[in-house]
């Protein structure tokens, strides 16, 4: 199976593979055209292992953990804490059950043995990512972190914050009802600047937006039905279709929950601003006072 990781997607990337004979040939066509290659890391082990500058050139030999990788169950792929990217073992235990880039410094065939640098391999994508990266353009991002109004996205060695707002063209009330870390999604990239090293993100180009015939649908005092998907200490967003809500203030008479069916009466729309002003007039789910 091939584990040569394309330089356009992100370390954890999932991607499809042949079925090959032997993973050598893979080995060695990384090793001799600097290629990013990509496994499991299924182990940690304190090893003597050459210790590495910022360069990536060897300064010495100490013990030191190190992940192991196997690639085709009996090639061991050695990732030295020194060239993991991370600073301590606590957070090279964390890759643990993950997939990890890595770039290949040495091998000994005769053990099947293979020495690898992960913080070369990172290095190199992300400076691919930041020459390709333009804004309009789409790119294959993973989850690293989900918060419960955030996500932290990696473009591919490039890190950034991906908003549940951005997330969505409705109301989200908590990302990690729909991402968790590890999972894969194409993002639309809509701001950039390179001598900064910043890039935000957004899925709402990528979706079909609700409002196009949202004024054609809700007219002013009509009543719809919507479910309250979140509050907050002045008021409730109720939503009446995927990527249409309104943030309602708290009805007088009436007691509402997350979850709740209500009936609203609209009494604004604004297509442009993609707002819709209403009022809860009943709680159809039958807790009221």
């Amino acid at each position: 199976m091939s584990n040569i990781v394309s330089s356009l997607r992100p370390e954890g990337y999932e991607q499809d593979r042949k079925q090959q004979e032997s993973i050598w040939p893979e080995i060695y066509r990384a090793q001799q055209n600097g290629l990013v290659m990509q496994g499991l890391a299924t182990g940690l082990e304190h090893l003597e292992a050459p210790v590495r500058d910022e360069k990536g050139k060897v300064v010495g030999i100490e013990e030191q953990p190190c992940l192991i990788v196997f690639l085709d169950t009996d090639v061991r792929v050695i990732i030295p804490l020194s060239a993991s990217g991370v600073s301590n073992e606590e957070r090279l235990r964390f890759l643990l059950g993950k997939q990890v880039a890595f770039k290949v410094k040495a091998v000994d065939r005769d053990i099947n043995l293979v020495v690898a640098s992960r913080q070369e391999a990172l290095q190199q994508i992300a400076n691919l990512t930041w020459k390709e990266l333009e804004v309009g353009k789409t790119r294959d991002a993973v989850f690293r972190r989900v918060g419960r109004k955030y996500g932290m996205v990696d473009l591919g060695g490039v890190y950034t914050i991906l908003k549940a707002e951005n997330a969505s063209h409705g109301y989200i009330e908590d990302l990690r009802e729909k991402y968790q870390a590890g999972d894969t999604v194409t993002v639309a990239i809509t701001g950039l600047d390179k001598e900064k090293k910043e890039v935000t993100v957004s899925l709402k180009p990528l979706l079909a937006d609700p409002w196009q015939t949202v004024p054609s649908k809700y007219k002013l005092g009509g009543m719809y039905i919507g479910v309250v998907t979140g509050n907050s200490e002045s008021g409730f967003f109720v939503t009446l279709e995927t990527g249409v809500y309104s943030r309602v203030n708290h009805p007088k008479f009436i007691r509402i929950d997350v979850g709740d069916k209500v009936i609203l009466q609209i009494q604004g729309i604004n297509a442009e601003s993609k707002r819709i002003r209403a009022v809860i007039t009943a709680n159809i789910t039958g807790k009221r006072f």
